[in-house]
């Protein structure tokens, strides 16, 4: 059991960091300068790296979001010979 608790925590891990380089990519290609394509949010010169920051926090706001609406949409699961 837990060679597998261990192996589905390693996926979990895999699948964050591949999210993480998913949206480093889309930040860094839809924020490139039309006149240097070296210069985006992410670069070392000139780079805002707050506003990275600010759509990662964006993002989490959404998933919170997203997560309070199917909890109230599921509702509290009934306990079998509790009542209320």
């Amino acid at each position: 059991m837990a060679s597998l608790t261990g192996g589905l925590f390693a996926l979990g891990y895999s699948f964050g960091s591949f999210g993480a380089v998913m949206v480093d990519s889309i930040v860094a290609a839809a924020t490139k300068s039309p006149t240097n394509n070296k210069i985006n949010w992410l670069s070392d010169n000139g780079g805002r790296l707050d506003y990275h920051y600010f759509v990662v926090a964006g993002l989490a706001a959404l998933n919170l979001g997203w997560f309070l609406f199917l909890a109230k949409r599921s509702g509290a699961c009934a306990v079998a010979g509790v009542t209320n």
